[in-house]
């Protein structure tokens, strides 16, 4: 067998395995959300489940994108997807709060608790030692 062949198929194996784990930990962490966690209405939430991982991210999105957070969760997203170096919670907390023609940041207008905002798009971040990064290429 022709070495580099095997090295891409070992790889592109890989990568669909990851992307399937990847898929059933964004399922699994909508199950750990319910407070109703009846058989019936499991059956019902995993009925309704996206069949994909991109459908997924979709659904996620969607979600976050009707609350009075979007805005805040958005500009969370966009710095941690396309700063060219990783950046830690306190930077992304500062960076959040900025709004359209704000010329100065006042005290009253920092987080108190920057962790309930992660809480609410941890399926598509993480943290690690304080910095912030998606939780996979995917994202």
């Amino acid at each position: 067998m022709d070495v580099q062949l095997f090295h891409d198929n070992f790889w592109a194996t890989a990568d669909a395995v990851a992307l399937r784990f990847r898929y059933a930990e964004c399922q699994l962490s909508a199950l750990a959300k319910l407070k109703d966690r009846r058989v019936n209405k499991i059956r019902r939430v995993l009925d309704k489940m996206p069949t994909t991982l991109e459908s997924t991210y979709s659904k996620i999105l969607s979600e976050l994108h009707g609350t009075d957070e979007w805005p805040i969760l958005e500009r969370t997203l966009a710095l941690v997807s396309y700063c060219a170096r990783p950046v830690t919670v306190s930077e992304v907390a500062e960076f959040a709060i900025l709004e359209d023609n704000m010329t100065a940041m006042q005290t009253e207008d920092r987080f108190e608790d920057f962790g309930e905002i992660l809480l609410m798009i941890s399926s598509l971040i993480d943290v690690q030692d304080g910095y912030l990064t998606l939780t996979h290429q995917s994202v």
